[in-house]
């Protein structure tokens, strides 16, 4: 699973089929499709998304704050007055509950932490092109019957109306859950591949380090070869002791590696 959908803080190509196999397994007559359906509820999502995300990190946005037991913008009357003016798509955003918030930050706001707008502009080419031809797709119709197998016992209209909202909304959920697990799994490779490149820049001062033992004991004259290679050894076995040694003053050294080559500490 991994493998298939992690790529940086991206999906990688394919993943639609994934989350559409996923649903599958939950709902397997609900007949929900990579494309239009999940494509359009993703293309939905990703919009609001930018929409709240400029808000609480654009520029020229101060007095905006996010609530994180409601999961909904949060600010005050004037200011929102001021903002909807020159950012009329935010209007339906007021007090809108968007519980998904942090977990589509992990895919789309690749600078979140710092602030920066995080759509690229390859995503915006993207976007511009598919809404072209998918602008009556944006929201899953509720006049379309996902179940290839009749309803056994319907009583009228209504009652199948019903039904169909929740086979609907019972689609949604499921198609966010899948999401949710993809973005979770995403976070946790990006944390694994940070804790590597920690790691490899540790190692890299590590070696530098070690390098620089062997140049120093050089200028220790008195030191015999066998005891410039004992003590380059004892040094560059313990991160802590090349630390101390290469800090040391010059005239202190001849005697501190003496006294280890000696076991005095």
């Amino acid at each position: 699973m991994k493998e298939k959908v992690a790529l940086k803080n991206k999906f990688k190509p394919g993943y639609l089929k994934i989350l559409e196999g996923k649903i599958s397994t939950k709902l397997p007559n609900a007949g929900l499709r990579a494309k239009p359906h999940i494509e359009s509820r993703l293309r939905t999502l990703k919009r609001e998304f930018q929409v709240i995300h400029e808000m609480l990190t654009g520029p020229n946005t101060s007095g905006f704050g996010w609530d994180t037991m409601r999961k909904c913008v949060t600010i005050e009357n004037d200011v929102w007055d001021a903002y909807v003016q020159s950012h009329k798509g935010a209007i339906a955003c007021r007090n809108k509950s968007f519980p998904h918030y942090e977990y589509l930050c992990i895919v789309y706001a690749k600078d979140h932490a710092t602030g920066k707008d995080a759509q690229a502009p390859a995503d915006v080419v993207e976007e511009l092109e598919a809404k072209k031809n998918d602008d009556k797709l944006d929201d899953i119709p509720e006049d379309v019957d996902y179940t290839q197998i009749p309803t056994p016992g319907s009583n009228g209209e209504e009652q199948n109306a019903q039904k169909k909202k929740r086979r609907i909304q019972s689609g949604e959920d499921n198609m966010v859950e899948a999401m949710k697990e993809v973005t979770i799994i995403l976070a946790a490779q990006l944390k694994v591949a940070s804790d590597n490149l920690s790691k490899a820049v540790t190692g890299v001062v590590a070696i530098e380090s070690r390098s620089k033992i062997n140049d120093e004991l050089l200028k220790l004259p008195s030191l015999t070869t066998k005891e410039r290679h004992k003590a380059t050894k004892l040094i560059a076995c313990q991160h802590e002791l090349i630390d101390v040694f290469l800090s040391m003053l010059d005239v202190e050294k001849e005697e501190w590696v003496r006294g280890l080559i000696n076991g005095d500490f």
